[in-house]
């Protein structure tokens, strides 16, 4: 299961989005054991790793630009020295990693995905020819550099990203028993809400 965490500045960032936008996300990486920290496993894989243990960096997704703020490629991190050493579970002794760019930092206008959207954007591929079982964001443009950064040009980490997943091995209960039940069933196939709506009482009086 992935859990999202968000700042509430995000969605006040969301508003400046024309089309396109991307954000930063922070990768909250962590290790099964618990004798086994990120730090450790920092310096199990850097041999410069002094400095890295005295300031700890947070692995990052997310736009990057210039001094002119404007965009020039992405922030992605090394999964090189992990690989092999992903884990499955949450107690697995290996550090769990995103293994590509994540949907949740990606905001798109939804008149991107209408058939007949008035000013579409042209560096926009038609849906038509794009693969179903897309997984890069950035495989929906045919310009990737129209992207919009997001906070302060990506450079405030909006979302956070965190793996965590049960053993297959886990007990769950079978069912659930809601006690006391609730005092209203509604079939499947119907709502509380009627067909139509009640007609209200109306205020004017006949004049004789």
């Amino acid at each position: 299961m992935i859990v999202i965490c968000h700042s509430m500045e995000l969605f006040d960032e969301i508003q400046n989005v024309k089309w396109f936008g991307a954000v930063s996300v922070g990768i909250l990486v962590h290790s099964g054991g618990a004798d086994e920290t990120l730090l450790t496993a920092a310096a199990m894989v850097d041999k410069e790793a002094e400095e890295n243990l005295r300031n700890p960096v947070v692995p990052v997704q997310g736009p990057a630009c210039n001094a002119s703020n404007k965009l020039v490629g992405w922030h992605t991190f090394n999964s090189l020295p992990y690989e092999g050493k992903s884990a499955v579970y949450i107690d697995d002794r290996a550090t769990v990693l995103p293994r590509k760019l994540e949907w949740a930092g990606f905001v798109l206008n939804s008149r991107l995905l209408w058939k007949e959207a008035e000013d579409k954007p042209e560096w926009v591929k038609d849906l038509d020819l794009v693969d179903e079982n897309i997984e890069n964001p950035l495989a929906l443009l045919k310009d990737p550099s129209m992207v919009e950064p997001l906070g302060s040009c990506g450079r405030q980490v909006l979302l956070w990203w965190l793996r965590v997943e049960a053993r297959a091995d886990s007990k769950f209960p079978p069912g659930w028993i809601i006690d006391p039940p609730l005092e209203i069933t509604v079939p499947s196939k119907r709502t509380p809400w009627p067909d139509a709506p009640p007609e209200l009482p109306s205020n004017e009086k006949d004049i004789s």
